[in-house]
């Protein structure tokens, strides 16, 4: 089965730190196989059906901001994170489209602040 990699859009979020305004903006792709892509686009999220990409990014944010800054500052952080976000996006391509399988979260950037 032919895997597709598809970046999605840059999340800046607030990380969960208490009293001390910390962020994190990153880029992240996806390596999926079983997904009908509509042709021809190009871009963030291209040839995602609108739904799913939405049900993505918001999975996405939620994960994201729950987390600490000491939490993703180590590699270990940073590989716990990954998994987690495997977690999350592959139960919202597993109820927005059971046919596809989430073979990676590929990290592009990720600057925290």
């Amino acid at each position: 089965m032919e895997t597709e990699t598809i970046t999605l859009d840059e999340y800046l979020v607030n990380l969960a730190d208490p009293g001390t305004p910390r962020y994190l903006k990153m880029e992240i792709a996806l390596e999926i196989s079983g997904l009908k892509l509509s042709g021809g686009e190009h871009g963030k999220g291209a040839g995602l059906p609108i739904e799913l990409e939405a049900a993505i990014n918001d999975a996405v944010v939620d994960e994201l901001s729950s987390h600490k800054y000491d939490e993703l500052n180590t590699p270990e952080g940073k590989k716990r994170l990954k998994g987690r976000l495997h977690g999350v996006i592959a139960r919202s391509l597993d109820a927005k489209c059971p046919e596809a399988q989430l073979h990676k979260v590929l990290f592009m950037s990720f600057v925290m602040q």
